[in-house]
């Protein structure tokens, strides 16, 4: 799968990696050979220039890898301008700020005759030549460009290798959004952009009320700025982030876009919706009950309303009604009430199929004799449709599903957790009253449809919770784009069906793994710029993988504040303390080394996370059809 991101990202490492060895390469290339050895007055000469214009070569290097990363920059300044600064605002401040450094007095010098032919040039050119005396005391700051430019090319190129991972993990046949893809995990970069600005603004401001000159002020401002940008940080999110897709995969989970990290990590009350997505297998027919018709004929009826529906119990009561050789007459239209029920017209009378709500609603007669039963059945925790023709209820259909053993041991490993599970279904009292029983969920709603769904959201958000919600809705739906943290279904069999087998159905798995578009011989699954959710194949994977996106925010934030560590440690050599002390200005190699710190922290949290994942495939490879796989 190769995506436009990923491409992108690719050719930027591909294209940096011959340039990078020419400006790390050309002041070491003179000490590196013996040139004593070559005898010809050509290597002579070719060494002497070389030796002259190392300054061009490595100026014309940086600024070739500024051109390259040219989307950095616009990324960058476009979240400066939206006032969300992150790792690409302070990509653009350090490396600007280092070419500058860099440039400033070599232009100055091949300037200065130029300036010298005016006399009204002459008051300006007495500033702007002090700036050349600085070329002695400024090393070449271009090397920190390559670096930094090195580290983003490996971030930006793991990046999109983790999106890919994440696309096919959900299925999808496209990874995320490279606006998705770009967001930061955490939001102190953000924050040290601004202030590192600011600071370094003060900065040179206070030097120069203390006396400073002006271009040493500017120098020393400059130098804050460039030193205020960890060169590693790029990697601070993309290599743990890289890894923790892997183990998504492994786990059978994903995400929509970066943003669902943070919300499952942090979520603390998880809704669970509609019943049937915490059980397995189909539902199966308990108990049919009918009142003045025979059984064959209230399923013949049932059938003929569910004839126009994709619901799970439609195909159900189709197959019970085939095996009884039941047969229904034309059906001259169809009406779906999503989550109620549904309605045909046949022989000039409604039929209708659906919760005993709906069916009141519909002005329907129940006799006393089928409430009865309902409550009966219902006690049982099982599901009940009211089948009737024109104005009278004719029976009942009961059915229920397995409940799935491992959904009971995620809701108890999500307490252990600190996550409290809400039940909240469309069923009556009893059902969900028996459902939550058999969960072990101390806490349930009955009755709930969309609408309802989405006010008990807002309540409990309200209340300062962070919700997740599990249920099988659309992902535009109004309960799923209230909901803190989306959590979806993955439906393992999308890619065999096809556009006609979802339409009309409230329920869709194309509602929720994307939109699909018609191929010359197989459907397309497009990943659309969503919410922040999690997709797993089940609830019993969601305790771990909840486990696994809080370690990997927790490893993120431990990459980025080791990061920061370094900088923080130059801060009296960055900011010119130490220079009125009678030291030199800062050299380039100063600011590489305080990249140390967040390096150390990568490859080691890399290396713990990277043993996590080979043991993680080890399992499955041994053991492919247990659900979890992540031991955090």
């Amino acid at each position: 799968m190769w995506s436009p991101c990923y491409k992108k990202a690719l050719i930027r490492l591909l294209l940096s990696i011959p340039i990078l060895v020419i400006l790390f390469g050309s002041a070491a290339l003179p000490s590196l050979v013996d040139w004593s050895r070559f005898s010809a007055p050509d290597w002579t000469e070719c060494l002497a220039i070389l030796e002259q214009n190392i300054g061009l070569i490595e100026c014309c290097s940086a600024f070739l890898l500024m051109c390259i990363h040219y989307p950095i920059y616009l990324r960058g300044f476009v979240d400066l301008r939206r006032r969300l600064p992150g790792t690409d605002t302070l990509f653009a401040f350090a490396t600007l700020s280092a070419f500058i450094i860099g440039i400033l007095p070599r232009v100055l010098d091949w300037t200065a005759g130029f300036f010298l032919l005016s006399p009204f040039y002459a008051s300006t050119m007495s500033a702007l030549l002090s700036f050349s005396s600085l070329g002695e005391e400024f090393p070449s700051y271009f090397h920190l460009i390559g670096l930094w430019t090195f580290f983003t090319s490996i971030g930006d190129f793991l990046r999109a290798r983790a999106a890919i991972l994440l696309a096919k993990a959900a299925g999808f046949d496209e990874p995320m959004p490279e606006d998705d893809l770009s967001i930061d995990l955490v939001h102190f970069s953000g924050h040290a952009a601004i202030l590192s600005l600011i600071f370094s603004i003060l900065c040179g401001v206070a030097w120069i009320l203390l006396g400073v000159s002006v271009p040493f002020a500017v120098a020393f401002s400059l130098f804050l700025l460039l030193s205020a940008a960890p060169c590693a940080l790029p990697l601070a999110e993309a290599v743990p982030l890289w890894i923790g897709a892997a183990l998504l995969e492994e786990n059978g989970a994903s995400l929509r876009n970066l943003r669902a990290i943070e919300a499952a990590a942090t979520s603390d009350t998880l809704v669970l919706g509609k019943s049937d997505i915490l059980t397995k297998g189909e539902p199966q027919i308990t108990d049919i009950v009918p009142e003045g018709i025979t059984v064959t004929t209230l399923m013949s009826l049932a059938a003929a309303a569910e004839s126009g529906s994709h619901h799970p119990i439609a195909k159900t009561i189709s197959e019970y009604a085939i095996r009884l050789r039941a047969k229904y007459g034309r059906i001259a239209a169809f009406n779906e009430a999503p989550g109620e029920g549904v309605e045909v017209l046949m022989n000039n009378a409604p039929i209708r199929v659906g919760q005993k709500t709906w069916i009141e609603s519909q002005d329907v007669r129940i006799s006393a004799n089928l409430l009865t039963k309902d409550d009966q059945l219902a006690e049982k925790g099982k599901t009940i449709l009211y089948v009737s023709n024109g104005k009278n209820a004719k029976g009942i259909i009961a059915y229920e599903y397995d409940l799935d053993e491992e959904t009971a041991e995620a809701v108890l490993a999500l307490e252990e957790q600190g996550v409290s599970t809400i039940l909240m279904i469309g069923e009556g009292s009893r059902t969900a009253k028996a459902l939550a029983k058999r969960l072990g969920i101390a806490n349930y709603r009955c009755d709930i449809k969309a609408e309802d769904l989405m006010r008990e959201i807002q309540l409990l958000q309200t209340q300062g919770k962070n919700v997740a919600l599990f249920a099988n809705l659309p992902e535009d739906s109004a309960p799923m784009k209230q909901a803190d943290c989306p959590i979806l279904p993955r439906h393992e069999k999308n890619a065999e069906q096809t556009e006609s087998s979802w339409q009309n159905t409230a329920v869709s798995p194309q509602t929720i793994e994307g939109t699909i578009i018609e191929g010359k011989s197989k459907t397309k699954k497009v990943v659309p710029a969503t919410l922040p959710a999690v997709i797993v194949r089940s609830l019993s994977a969601l305790p771990a993988t909840r486990s696994l996106l809080q370690n990997l925010l927790s490893v993120v934030k431990r990459n980025t504040l080791f990061s920061f560590l370094g900088p923080l440690l130059i801060l009296p050599a960055s900011s010119g303390l130490l220079v009125t002390m009678g030291y030199s200005f800062p050299a380039p190699w100063l600011v590489a080394m305080a990249s140390l710190p967040g390096l150390t922290a990568i490859i080691v949290n890399a290396v713990h996370m990277g043993r996590q994942l080979f043991a993680a495939m080890k399992k499955s490879s041994v053991s492919p059809k247990e659900g979890v796989f992540y031991e955090p």
